[in-house]
């Protein structure tokens, strides 16, 4: 079974003290029926074990979430990345549950800032239909999952203890005490600068021979190379061609020692996007005297 990250434990404490459900109806960790099918509850091992890479399981099908997966099967964790919020409030009953769906779908929708942590969310908008925002695509859809009583919310992998997830959360139990007393929602603190899976894709150079990225592939000379907290992933065809429009062609070329600086700047907890800056910078400029 997969295990509950501190950040959303925080989460449900917080949301069970504003809302009144009992924090035990505040799902994280994947039960029996999402490890037998998948999905962002589970942690690596679990889907390890149902064999989600050859069944494409949409929560590591984008890069980012797949270069996860492969750190945390190599460094022993398994976290969950999904929370399901139940329905019926204690503090201000099931319409407030609905204004919550409504109010976070719609900031989902107009690309909050405080919430580019947050992968897609199931929910109903009325007590009946059953709808999906992925909030990679913009895109809704239906969906089977069973949100006419509970409110799926699933974040990227790689956020588990970021700051952009901390900035998520803040946000959702913000959602939830504006939808609970039925008032306006306040604008949120303004976040650092926020960095895209678009902007941290490189044609590496200078790569020494036999090197390997964090899920053991090999990366030759002028691969593309995804930068993560956790260090580069080197993306095949099908991961690179499976990005939005907007990331292809790859123009910036990053040395690999430089690109490896950049990784671990990710991981550090005060991060912000003038290291990326820098070192964006400094790759065009290498470019421009060439």
């Amino acid at each position: 079974m997969s295990d509950s990250p501190s950040d959303l434990l925080s989460l449900r404490s917080r949301l069970a003290a504003e809302t009144g459900v009992a924090a035990t109806d505040i799902g994280i960790a994947a039960d029996e029926s999402h490890l037998s099918s998948g999905g962002y509850h589970c942690g690596s091992f679990d889907l390890r074990r149902i064999n989600a890479v050859g069944r494409d399981d949409y929560s590591i099908r984008q890069p980012r979430d797949r270069a996860y997966y492969h750190w945390e099967l190599a460094h022993g964790s398994n976290f969950a990345s999904a929370m399901d919020m139940a329905d019926d409030w204690p503090r201000g009953g099931r319409s407030a549950w609905l204004r919550f769906n409504n109010l976070l779908r719609a900031q989902l929708g107009a690309s909050d800032p405080s919430l580019v942590a947050v992968r897609g969310l199931n929910y109903t908008p009325n007590g009946t239909s059953k709808r999906r925002f992925d909030c990679l695509t913009h895109q809704e859809t239906s969906t089977t999952d069973t949100v006419t009583w509970h409110t799926h919310i699933e974040w990227w992998r790689d956020t588990v203890a970021a700051s952009s997830r901390a900035q998520s959360i803040n946000r959702i139990v913000q959602i939830a005490v504006a939808a609970r007393d039925n008032r306006p929602l306040g604008p949120a603190p303004v976040p650092p600068n926020s960095i895209s899976e678009t902007d941290v894709i490189f044609t590496v150079t200078g790569v020494p021979a036999g090197t390997t990225d964090i899920a053991g592939t090999a990366v030759p000379e002028n691969a593309q190379c995804l930068a993560t907290p956790n260090g580069p992933f080197a993306l095949t065809g099908a991961e690179f061609f499976s990005l939005p429009a907007s990331a292809q062609p790859v123009r910036v070329r990053m040395p690999w020692a430089r690109l490896l600086i950049l990784c671990n700047a990710l991981r550090q907890p005060a991060y912000d996007a003038s290291e990326l800056q820098a070192a964006v910078q400094e790759a065009l400029q290498a470019q421009a005297n060439r």
